[in-house]
This record gives structure tokens, C-alpha cells and sequence, in this order.
């Protein structure tokens, strides 16, 4: 290409690039309304509001029945019946499984045997005791027939006076005096004489160990009556029954097996009481609240749609060996959908500002030594207020200070904006 051919493409640019500049601005000098339309910034503001931020988190948990009990055998021994089958539909106290009675038969026996032996120990020992106390009992019978005596006398005394007109002086008063004074001489040589042979029996070595021989007698009845009630407890207990209403979820017991004390049996679920068990961490346990209504995201039911809780307890301590605070959330309404054993997620508040000012959360400006919010004012002026920010869930920010409720604040286009900008309010 030639010199003269470059100079004139040249040339030919530049007139086209001042043509350009000179078509805009004359333009810009027939239209000088349109200059000012275009330089106002679109803004979008919301209103600086009284009311609640909260942050909320997610945690998983499980569906559980609140009535789950797990079946234990009172008593050893092989299953003779079954009568349920896991799926089932119980109610309290329906059998769920018998056991074989045959070695209870023999300890029944055995335990009756045992009884009858000691009660016959019993009455030999305290036959024993009687013989020995005999000398008492004529001691006894003595000083009886003594009190009789002084009773009749003073029957006598007592006529006689009444006879007489109340004269003690009365030679048949008087003769009925000694006789009474004579009778209670007698009580009181007859009580004597019991006190003496009873101290003399009861002090005695034999006596002593025949009284020490009953004790022993007695005890034994009474072992061998308790071991009879047991063995009666015990046949009340080979039928194993339902201890609520509900659905059998685990059978173990198996016609012809063995159960024992502690082996689980059976557990049976009560299917229309769930509740919801979850967990928090300490820093969480002040937050919530017996009664706070939650958000329950069930998914295998519906991925978008949550179910309404509300917590019906918050244990103060975690089980031992746990760090987290065991949670239970009652689930408001019957749902059949909603079984035993499904997982959840619980959206619980780990913090909460109430009757806070609050402001979108896009609407704060961060700068590196500070905050600020775009404020319009009641010209449509703009002016930048730094404020002090509180909790933040990502849509509304708590504002301590710096606004005030009622400001208008500028939440889109905000970083497009001076305090010398023309703006322009969106709907």
C-alpha cells in the first residue's frame, strides 16, 4: 500500500469520528431535557421497620413414637405360644407370648413343701413354749381366782354398809372388812408368787432357747410364705402382655425358644403419638424454648413443603457421655404419612433480636472502616448514615444505630449514588 493511499484512510477516519462527536453534540444541544433523564440513577428504597430478626439453623433429628416401650420377660424360660406377629395391632394387656409352666410346677411344689414344714415346726416349737409356761398359767389362774375373791368381798363390804345405814361400826361391816382385808392379803401373796415363778421360768436356760427356737421357726414361715406368693407372682407373669396400645415393631420371642430377664422381647410403638428428637449445642440452649413453633422439612414426604412444630421439651442437661441437649418437637396435626423412624430436618432459632429496627440486608454499604446506608430524604436528597449493624440472617439486618424506623433507605443502587446524585425511585 502506498503513502498517499494510508493518509487518505486516515483522513477518512477522522472526518467520520468528527462527524460522530459533532452529530451528539448537537443532539445533546436540541434535547438538553433528555440529558437530565439520563443522568439520573434508578434506585429501589424500602422503609426502616420496627420488628424481629431471627437466625435460624438447620438440624436433623428422627421420628419417634413418644409411647415405645420395650418387652422384657419376668420370668426364665422356654416359649410355649406366640400370639402376635410383628405388624400386628395391640391393646394393653393383650398376651403376646406364653411360657411353658412345667418348671414352674415343680418350684410351686416345692415352695408349698416348704411351707407346710415350717408351720409344722412352728406349732411343735410354740407347743414346747406352752408346756414350759405351764407353772405360769397356774401362777396366773391363782392370782384370777384371787382378784374374784377381793371382788366378792368388797360386794360384801359394800352390802353390809348399806345394810347398816352406812355404820362402819356395824358388827356385820366390820366382820365383812376383815374378810376383804383377808382376800387381798391373799391377791397379794398370790401375785407374788406369780412374779416369782414367772421370773423363775422365763430366766430359765431351756425357756430361753425354746423362745429363741420359735423366733427361728418363725422366720422361716415367713420366708415360706413369701416364696409361695412368689411362685403364685411368678404364674401371673408366664403370660407376657402388652403394656400399652399400639403396634407390635419387634418380636423376638419365638414359639419353642428361651427368653429371660434381660432380653428384649417385644417392642411395641404407639404409632399416633410422634414427637421429633433432635439435639443443640450449648451455645444454642438459651435460644429456644419450650412452645417455639418450628419449621419440620421432612423430605421423604415433600422436598419443599416443611411441617409446623412446636417444641414440647428442652432437657437442661445432655445424657452423660453426650455434649449436645436432647430437643423433642410435637408435631401439630395427625399426618398419615409421617412414620416412626423417618428423618427430619428442624430449622431452630440460634438467634433472635426482637423489636429491633431492621432494614434489607443488601441495603448496607461495607466499606473497609465502616458501614453505611444510602438514606433518601424528604428533598429525594441522598445521604450516606453510618450505622451500627446487630444479628444478620441474610434478608433483614438488625440496625442499632445510625437510622432510625421510618427512614427511607436505598436497598438497590445504592453504590451508584452520591450525595449530588438525581435519582430516580423505582416501584
Amino acid at each position: 500500500m502506498s503513502r498517499k493511499i494510508l493518509i487518505v484512510i486516515v483522513v477518512l477516519v477522522i472526518a467520520v469520528l468528527a462527524a460522530i462527536a459533532g452529530g451528539r453534540y448537537l443532539w445533546d444541544y436540541l434535547h438538553p431535557e433528555a440529558e437530565a433523564v439520563d443522568s439520573a440513577v434508578s434506585i429501589r428504597v424500602a422503609t426502616a421497620q420496627i420488628g424481629d430478626v431471627e437466625i435460624t439453623s438447620i438440624h436433623t433429628g428422627k421420628v419417634e413414637s413418644e409411647n415405645e416401650v420395650g418387652v422384657v420377660s419376668k420370668v426364665a424360660g422356654k416359649v410355649a405360644a406366640v400370639s402376635v406377629s410383628v405388624g400386628d395391632t395391640v391393646s394393653a394387656g393383650d398376651v403376646l407370648f406364653k411360657i411353658d409352666p412345667v418348671d414352674l410346677q415343680g418350684a410351686a411344689n416345692q415352695a408349698q413343701i416348704q411351707l407346710d414344714g415350717a408351720m409344722q415346726a412352728r406349732s411343735t416349737a410354740q407347743d414346747a413354749i406352752n408346756v414350759a409356761r405351764g407353772p405360769i398359767d397356774s401362777a396366773n389362774k391363782i392370782v384370777d381366782d384371787a382378784h374374784t375373791l377381793v371382788n366378792n368381798a368388797q360386794t360384801a363390804v359394800n352390802d353390809a354398809l348399806a345394810a347398816a345405814g352406812g355404820n362402819s361400826s356395824d358388827p356385820t361391816v366390820i366382820a365383812a372388812q376383815g374378810a376383804l382385808a383377808s382376800a387381798q392379803g391373799a391377791l397379794a401373796g398370790a401375785q407374788a408368787q406369780l412374779d416369782a415363778t414367772r421370773a423363775a421360768v422365763e430366766n430359765s436356760l431351756g425357756y430361753i432357747q425354746l423362745k429363741s427356737a420359735l423366733e427361728q421357726v418363725d422366720v422361716q414361715v415367713q420366708l415360706a410364705i413369701e416364696g409361695v406368693a412368689a411362685v403364685s407372682k411368678t404364674a401371673a407373669d408366664l403370660s407376657v402382655r402388652s403394656p400399652i396400645d399400639g403396634v407390635v415393631t419387634t418380636l423376638a420371642a419365638q414359639a419353642g425358644g428361651m427368653v429371660s430377664q434381660t432380653m428384649l422381647a417385644a417392642v411395641i410403638t404407639n404409632p399416633n403419638n410422634l414427637r421429633i428428637t433432635t439435639s443443640v449445642s450449648e451455645s444454642m440452649i438459651d435460644n429456644i424454648h419450650a412452645g417455639d413453633v418450628v419449621k419440620v422439612f421432612i423430605r421423604s414426604i415433600s422436598q419443599e413443603d416443611p411441617f409446623t412444630g412446636r417444641i414440647s421439651a428442652v432437657l437442661p442437661a445432655p445424657p452423660q457421655g453426650q455434649t449436645t441437649y436432647p430437643v423433642y418437637v410435637e408435631l401439630g396435626g395427625a399426618d398419615e404419612r409421617i412414620k416412626a423412624g423417618m428423618f427430619v430436618e428442624v430449622s431452630l432459632v440460634s438467634g433472635r433480636a426482637t423489636g429491633v429496627v431492621m432494614i434489607p440486608s443488601e441495603a448496607v454499604i461495607v466499606r473497609t472502616d465502616r458501614l453505611l446506608v444510602a438514606v433518601v430524604g424528604a428533598d429525594d436528597k441522598i445521604r450516606f448514615a453510618e450505622v451500627v449493624t446487630g444479628l444478620d440472617n441474610g434478608v433483614q439486618v438488625e440496625i442499632k444505630s445510625g437510622i432510625s424506623a421510618g427512614d427511607r433507605i436505598v436497598y438497590e443502587g445504592q453504590y451508584y449514588v452520591d450525595e449530588e446524585s438525581e435519582i430516580s425511585i423505582v416501584e
